[in-house]
């Protein structure tokens, strides 16, 4: 989970930062781009609370996968169902999903492990 937060925030921070140079890269506006890094920013420090507090870190978990899996889908149904985004854009969203469901399966993994 804190590898989670760590890829979130930082992803986030500089989806925000270069969300105007980007703008015409991805297909999408560059506000629209600033506002979903400011939410990664807040998911990852969400994360990085609850993967630090023994009492928060298995329901941090499960909603992490939940969101997870919520990203992979919503970027799927971006990429396939729509023309939004250019096709550079539909890539690096593509990479960034494959990414992120990998933490969700590594998520699951470890929830598992704990047997809740």
């Amino acid at each position: 989970m804190a590898a989670n937060a760590w890829f979130s925030a930082l992803s986030g921070l500089a989806l925000a930062a270069a969300g105007p140079f980007l703008a015409g890269f991805v297909g999408v506006e560059g506000v629209v781009l600033g506002v979903v890094g400011a939410g990664l920013v807040v998911y990852g420090l969400g994360l990085a609370v609850a993967a630090r507090s023994d009492s928060h870190r298995i329901l941090g978990g499960k909603l992490a996968v939940v969101a997870d899996a919520g990203w992979v889908t919503g970027a799927a149904g971006l990429i396939v169902g729509t023309d939004l985004l250019t096709v550079e854009g539909e890539v690096a969203l593509g990479v960034v999903s494959v990414v992120v469901a990998g933490f969700a399966v590594a998520q699951t993994h470890a929830l598992r492990k704990t047997g809740r």
